[in-house]
């Protein structure tokens, strides 16, 4: 109910719902996805991927931070991990305003990374680090860096998926 009153300024508790369900969500998985709900991060490629990748990179370029980092992630995160969770990627889409029933499997993918790529920029944000110009040289060593971050990999998932974290990387840079 927040999302749609983020870009009125005179509406200081839509960007305060948000910030305390991001509280309650990251609480829950510092709970190990109990009590405030049973999902751990594990269960969620879309959140977990630019997550993982933000922090080498907040953390190895001074120009970046966290927020900027994930939010230039997740587009590319949706395009390459979404078909590994489709229904996170349609409650997505059905949080933007995408009709799951207009489309299916790689069309929906594409229309909620877009949706998500549009809203972005209508908020005033940039849903790429294209304009952090971040060397593709630093590729190898955000991934290393983001596979051992118990965090986001502690079950290992992600340690088959290193072309996939490549794709997502130069999408977004």
């Amino acid at each position: 109910r927040a999302l749609p009153r983020l870009g009125d300024p005179l509406d200081p508790r839509a960007r305060i719902d948000l910030c305390a369900a991001a509280m309650l969500q990251v609480r829950d998985e510092d709970d190990g996805g109990r009590p405030l709900g049973g999902r751990p991060m594990r269960a969620h490629l879309i959140k977990r991927v630019p997550y993982m990748l933000a922090t080498g990179l907040f953390n190895g370029v001074a120009r970046l931070n966290q927020t900027q980092a994930m939010i230039g992630l997740t587009a590319a995160a949706i395009r390459e991990f979404g078909e590994l969770c489709p229904e996170t990627v349609a409650q997505i889409g059905a949080a933007l305003g995408v009709e799951s029933r207009r489309a299916a499997g790689g069309a929906l993918i594409e229309a909620v990374a877009s949706c998500y790529e549009a809203t972005v920029l209508a908020l005033g944000g940039e849903p790429h680090l294209r304009r952090a110009c971040v060397s593709q040289e630093l590729i190898p060593g955000v991934i290393a860096y983001g596979l051992r971050n118990f965090n986001t990999n502690n079950d290992r998932l992600l340690d088959d998926k290193v072309d996939r974290l490549e794709r997502v990387l130069r999408q977004a840079l």
